[in-house]
């Protein structure tokens, strides 16, 4: 007798009801579509050595890797579904943006920066979540953040507010340029937890992730959930970055900001570290700066999927 296993069924993230596994891109496929037709065929680099062929040939693929979130309700599942609601709130009024920043549109203002910044956030934190995967890589050593709440996508779904004390910072990157650093290597020294009486804090966490424009320069983005503390970020108190969410600012000319060279990009990529438990912690306590020789970064594998010398590279 040929016994036959059934999938197990997944579970909406956001909504809790049935979903069938189609799943939501985290990078959207209509840029990843613009990746795939700039910089193809693409290679893969797991903490820079590159990801090989069974041959021992590097492996190279005709479209970049894409990062799938499986369990999101879609279509195929219902009408109200969460992966429409993604588009038509997050999607749909950035796409435009996005696409033109990628082409080499300089300024957002008002509503734009809004737009531009709850979807890049949206972004980065889903592409956290311990569920989101590489598909097209071999890489499936990828972690996302171990103390991802369930609430905070159940609370998106339902009030379309981000958790509190999550804040996403943006820098400029230009690889092939000099560019801009701090002074000296630093590190932001995130507790291991912070609890407080009354049942306040949590777990911090902190993730990069960036996307290359089609003039080679980077958008880097950072973002961090600091429960209970202020962030004083030293790239934006030396001018070098802005805070982008929440208290968006009021535009953003890409032109005049300032762009970090291969040190300050080191510098941005090492920033953030792991500094124990702090218990008891008031609000508006402040993450210590430190130099960078005395706190370990947080460790984890990088992933970077590019298209050889000179092409378009989308970096994990």
């Amino acid at each position: 007798m040929t016994v036959t296993r059934r999938a197990s069924p997944r579970t909406c993230l956001f909504c809790g009801r049935s979903a069938s596994g189609s799943g939501e891109h985290v990078l959207p496929q209509w840029l990843q579509r613009r990746f795939d037709r700039l910089g193809a065929p693409f290679t893969y680099e797991v903490s820079g050595s590159p990801e090989l062929n069974r041959d021992k040939n590097v492996r190279s693929t005709p479209q970049a890797a894409r990062v799938m979130l499986r369990e999101i309700c879609s279509s195929g599942d219902r009408v109200d579904n969460c992966n429409s609601w993604l588009e038509h709130t997050f999607e749909q009024p950035a796409r435009e943006l996005v696409l033109g920043l990628a082409a080499g549109r300089t300024l957002l203002a008002d509503a734009e920066v809004v737009a531009f910044a709850r979807w890049a956030t949206k972004t980065v934190l889903l592409y956290m979540h311990p569920s989101s995967t590489y598909e097209g890589s071999l890489f499936k050593d990828r972690t996302g953040w171990a103390s991802f709440p369930p609430h905070w996508l159940t609370d998106l779904r339902q009030t379309g507010a981000f958790p509190a004390d999550l804040s996403l910072w943006l820098a400029l990157h230009d690889p092939q340029s000099e560019g801009v650093a701090l002074p000296g290597d630093v590190v932001l020294a995130l507790p291991g937890r912070t609890t407080r009486d009354d049942g306040g804090g949590g777990v911090p966490e902190a993730a990069n992730l960036s996307l290359r424009l089609d003039d080679n320069r980077v958008l880097a983005f950072s973002l961090a959930f600091h429960p209970l503390c202020d962030v004083v970020h030293p790239f934006v108190d030396g001018m070098l970055a802005l805070h982008l969410w929440p208290n968006p600012p009021e535009s953003i000319n890409f032109a005049s900001r300032p762009v970090l060279g291969r040190q300050g990009f080191a510098q941005w990529q090492g920033l953030w570290s792991n500094n124990g438990t702090s218990f008891g912690v008031p609000d508006g306590c402040r993450l210590l700066v430190e130099p960078a020789s005395t706190r370990d970064p947080l460790s984890a594998p990088s992933f970077r999927c590019g298209a050889g010398p000179g092409a378009r590279v989308v970096r994990f």
